[in-house]
């Protein structure tokens, strides 16, 4: 099981007949020598996302454990197991208050206030993440945040109902049209600056909507659940 404090994650080497457990790839290389497999499939995934998903790592042999994370292993076949309970709703712990969804809310707002910059930008989706950031942000009476929506022109039709809504709001919003000749040309330009391993193809579309924040103020807030 992982650490629940966050103060660190497991490592978890899986061989023939034994699991290693060490907190760090130093310790565990140490412990296993050079017993790694890398896997095509988590190579894959860090080429496409940038990352590989918990508990999984680079190698089909070596699992992680963090937050509220559990691993099962079966020496035999080599299954591994993952299971995942959040540990927590509050800073304290999940015992020490009844969850209720104004604790989210006042959460969510009090983090809002916290840090939160005069004249940021929200990218905006018409779903439920982005649409509670906006409504903290109401809760807070900073309706100076400009929000933004990407109308990719051929898929889900988010651009209508988000600047519907935060103009419901008293937001400002602006809605950045698909256009790939200047995603590319701002995904170009990105590389130059940023290494970037991935291929996403999601990121120049990211990249244009937080350039059309740049003009309102240096804060750009991804509200976005994915």
């Amino acid at each position: 099981r992982g650490d629940n404090t966050g103060a660190s994650r497991w490592l978890v080497h899986v061989g023939p007949e034994t699991v290693t457990l060490a907190t760090g790839w130093q310790e565990l290389s140490n412990a296993v020598g050079q017993q790694f497999q890398l896997s095509p499939k988590s190579a894959a995934l860090l080429l496409r996302f940038g990352f590989v998903p918990v508990p999984h790592t680079l190698f089909a042999n070596v699992f992680q454990a963090g937050i509220g994370d559990s691993l099962s292993i079966d020496l035999r076949s080599g299954m591994v197991t993952h299971t995942h309970e959040f540990p927590f709703l509050i800073a304290k712990s999940r015992q020490s208050e009844t969850w209720r969804p104004e604790v989210f809310t006042d959460l969510l707002c009090a983090s809002c206030e916290r840090v939160v910059s005069q004249h940021a930008g929200l990218l905006l989706s018409a779903g439920k993440d982005s649409t509670a950031v906006l409504l903290a942000l109401q809760r807070i009476g900073r309706k100076d945040a400009l929000c933004v929506t990407y109308d990719a022109g051929y898929r889900e039709q988010e651009a209508e109902p988000a600047s519907a809504f935060a103009r419901e709001m008293g937001f400002r919003h602006v809605t950045v049209r698909a256009d790939p000749r200047s995603e590319f040309d701002s995904y170009v330009s990105f590389l130059r600056s940023t290494p970037h391993l991935t291929l996403d193809f999601a990121l120049p579309a990211a990249l244009v909507s937080v350039a059309a924040c740049a003009e309102h103020g240096a804060m750009v807030i991804d509200g976005l659940g994915n």
